[in-house]
């Protein structure tokens, strides 16, 4: 008789047994895929971040000028009305625009000074019952001039010098 021979049968070897190869690359090649996009994301995050700084640098040195420019502006013209408080606050300029625009006039001191004299003789005169003569008019004006001169010397020095000297 004959026997056969035994037939090999080639059985595939189980799954667990064989080495994923092919697996291992496909998920080294999407690692790698995703390690480049997350570096480009963030090298373009980066550089939007960087642009906006620059843009704020940008618009605070700008803000930066104008105030600059601002302050410059405000100095000269503080400068200007110290100036012009200063010109306006004179005692000439005040004179000036008393006589000027306001159409004062400087009063005559002499006239107000005799005037006042006249006035207080007349009223010594009148107390005493006389009329009193021009000499004692002359004599009081001559003691009003001297009381002016006095006062004049007291308060404004160079003037009373002035007017002694004119005498």
């Amino acid at each position: 008789m004959l026997v056969a021979e035994e037939r090999k049968v080639y059985q595939e070897p189980l799954l667990e047994n064989r080495p994923a190869k092919k697996a291992v690359k496909k998920t080294s090649r999407a690692k790698r895929k995703l390690c480049i996009l997350g570096a480009i994301a963030a090298l373009f995050t980066f550089g939007v971040y960087y642009t906006s700084l620059s843009a704020v640098i940008a618009s605070k040195g700008y803000e930066l000028e104008q105030l600059k420019s601002e302050i410059s502006r405000l100095e000269t013209s503080n400068e200007r009305m110290e100036l012009t408080l200063a010109s306006m606050s004179s005692l000439d300029k005040v004179e000036e625009i008393a006589v000027e625009k306001l159409g004062m006039s400087r009063p005559d001191i002499t006239v107000a000074s005799t005037a006042l004299v006249a006035s207080a003789g007349t009223q010594q005169a009148d107390s005493n019952g006389e009329a009193g003569t021009a000499a004692e008019q002359d004599e009081n004006v001559l003691t009003s001039n001297n009381l002016y001169q006095a006062f004049m010397s007291f308060f404004v020095p160079g003037r009373a010098k002035a007017s002694s000297g004119s005498d």
